[in-house]
């Protein structure tokens, strides 16, 4: 309450919550008065990834970011739906096991995607030049 007739509602959903939901706000004044309203909050969920280096060594592509979800994503490469190589995701990170070609890489810039939760990311470019292990 602002003192004069205004106020703010701050509504925070957790981060699990990828609907959101109906939301009804009751209101009572100081002589007792009371009003009501409903209404439907969307959650906007972001999925963003941060960088994605590749290690040629270990030959696994190693991506960070937010809101990946604990399990589910997918990885798509230069067009490529590489998910069945995901070895390992939490929330922000998700690690996808093969060389360059399993993963599509190739020397350049390579688009990186993830799906989570029916929402996609940014698109990121990884340069890679080119490697041994093609």
């Amino acid at each position: 309450d602002n003192g004069n007739g205004t106020g703010v509602i701050r509504i925070a959903p957790a981060l699990t919550d990828a609907t959101g939901g109906r939301v009804t706000v009751n209101v009572t004044d100081q002589g007792g008065l009371t009003a009501s309203t409903s209404f439907n909050v969307t959650v906007q969920r972001t999925v963003m990834i941060n960088n994605a280096p590749f290690d040629t060594a270990g030959k696994q592509l190693f991506i960070s970011g937010v809101g990946f979800g604990t399990s589910g994503a997918r990885v798509t490469i230069n067009g490529q739906d590489v998910s069945s190589r995901i070895s390992g995701q939490s929330d922000n990170s998700i690690t996808v096991k093969g060389n360059r070609k399993k993963l599509n890489l190739k020397p350049g810039p390579n688009q990186i995607i993830v799906i989570a939760g029916g929402v996609t990311s940014n698109t990121f470019i990884l340069n890679l030049l080119k490697g041994s292990d093609e």
